[in-house]
């Protein structure tokens, strides 16, 4: 075999791997995608419940059609593992799930009571979005906060990602991610912080607000 003949072996060798195991396969179309906004996490007895919000592709896409009046949809799933609930909310939803649109995700209270190592164990080595924002809800659980009542046309995690992140500005809270409560857990020499956020009913909806932070000591 020439030498140009094994190059291109290999080339094509690598494209097929790369387009097997890639979130976004060549040829997906929209409408068969579910496109992940935000995740919530609580633990439910040995394992876990998470809950998604994702784009309704159907409101999204313009197609028409009068009773599609909402932005997203929740989905919401159970599983021995946050891996195995999470991706039984794209088994629900009958779409690959794609998580580079996430925004933010929410523990529980008393799921973070209980500790949050096993929980980032998942995003530290199956989860390729590490600057996405975290925050734990007061006095609720993460899925109260998902399925938050909001005006038609509202995103729930886009209004709680502008809520942390105006934080940054008013200095209020630090801004936390994904890979600084990884670095946090590890750390042997610092407690880790991560924004605490309630959820207030203003009139006939609900509306987010900052009530400062956890700090989880070792």
């Amino acid at each position: 075999m020439k030498k140009s003949e094994i190059l291109l072996s290999a080339f094509l060798a690598v494209f097929v791997l790369l387009a097997f195991s890639s979130c976004e396969k060549l040829g997906t179309e929209f409408s068969d995608i579910m496109v992940v906004q935000g995740i919530g996490i609580d633990r439910i007895g040995s394992g876990y419940r998470v809950t998604v919000e994702i784009l309704n592709n159907e409101q999204v896409s313009g197609i028409i059609n009068e009773s599609v009046d909402k932005r997203t949809l929740i989905y919401t799933a159970t599983g021995r593992s946050v891996y195995e609930a999470l991706f039984s909310t794209a088994f629900k939803s009958g779409n690959e799930p794609i998580f580079s649109h996430n925004k933010v995700i929410v523990i529980g209270e008393s799921t973070a009571k209980s500790g949050i190592r096993d929980i980032f164990d998942f995003f530290e080595r199956d989860y390729n979005r590490v600057s996405q924002l975290v925050c734990i809800a007061q006095n609720a659980d993460a899925a109260d906060i998902i399925r938050s009542k909001l005006p038609t046309g509202d995103i729930s995690t886009e209004l709680l990602e502008n809520v942390l992140e105006k934080s940054v500005t008013d200095s209020t809270v630090p801004r936390v991610r994904i890979v600084d409560v990884v670095n946090g857990i590890e750390s042997e020499t610092s407690a880790l912080v991560i924004p605490v956020v309630k959820m207030l009913r203003n009139g006939e909806y609900d509306a987010y607000s900052l009530s400062g932070c956890a700090v989880f000591d070792k």
